[in-house]
């Protein structure tokens, strides 16, 4: 996730990915079908541990 926030999405190439996670081309695809399904993961994992951090500091 680092990656998208510094180089943007669509600067962020494969490799780059690949070297910021420290895995293979081919465990990318096992878990992911390609940059977009990783993004939107990401994205998702990260809506959702900032909507757990509020529901601590709400309560």
């Amino acid at each position: 996730m680092d990656v998208f926030w510094r180089r943007g999405f669509h600067d962020a190439s494969l490799p780059d990915l690949l070297d910021g996670m420290e895995i293979s081309r081919g465990s990318f695809y096992k878990a992911f079908v390609d940059k977009r399904c990783f993004s939107q993961r990401t994205r998702r994992l990260h809506r959702r541990r900032c909507a757990q951090g509020w529901r601590r500091v709400a309560f």
